[in-house]
């Protein structure tokens, strides 16, 4: 009876030291799959869950256009870019601003005065940046569409005792500009971008 129990108790040990193995197993394995997801991503950040930001996260993983190189790539006549005069067109590609993330900032004057909000939200969309077509409140509106586009514009509010508008994650706001990594600076007619 005696050398029975002590076969129990070693079998149980055993049984335990297993599943702690197997345990550590799985964590090992777990780790290194979200380490290899993150290096394959190398701009893996973590995301607020809330809808929006995640409609802005995909939006700009989808984009068109994500750099420079890639407008020169685009068709123009086939694009909403067609529908601005060639000066206008020329100010607003000088005015984009890339970043490994994509648009980071763009100024917005010339699509304000010669687009209407929907042409807008469909030339930004290129960018993935088709949320920002809101904030175009001088834009001539033509349609119940560009009324819902512009009624889409958040409320202002206060950032280091200015007045601006946020557009939705933190660092996305109207009179300012991408001017590097994480900076916005005041500018007026620009826009700096989350992504900035």
């Amino acid at each position: 009876p005696a050398y029975r129990a002590k076969l129990t108790r070693n079998k149980q040990r055993r049984c335990k030291l297993k599943t702690l193995t197997n345990l550590a197993v799985a964590v090992c394995i777990g780790l290194s799959a979200y380490a290899n997801a993150s290096a394959v991503n190398n701009t893996f950040e973590p995301m607020n869950t809330s809808v929006k930001n995640t409609e802005r996260h995909i939006a700009l993983d989808l984009a068109v256009i994500k750099s420079t190189a890639d407008i020169y790539k685009l068709d123009v006549a086939e694009s909403p870019l067609s529908l601005l005069s060639s000066d206008t067109r020329n100010r607003f590609i000088d005015s984009l601003v890339f970043n490994e993330r994509g648009l980071a900032g763009f100024s917005y004057i010339g699509l304000e005065a010669e687009l209407t909000p929907s042409q807008i939200y469909k030339l930004l969309g290129y960018f993935g940046a088709q949320h920002l077509a809101s904030v175009m409140t001088n834009a001539r509106t033509e349609t119940s569409t560009d009324i819902l586009i512009l009624n889409q514009q958040p409320p202002y509010q206060p950032l280091r005792g200015k007045e601006i508008t946020p557009m939705g994650p933190p660092g996305d706001h109207k009179g300012y500009a991408c001017s590097e990594r994480a900076t916005c600076r005041e500018s007026a007619g620009a826009i700096c971008m989350s992504s900035c």
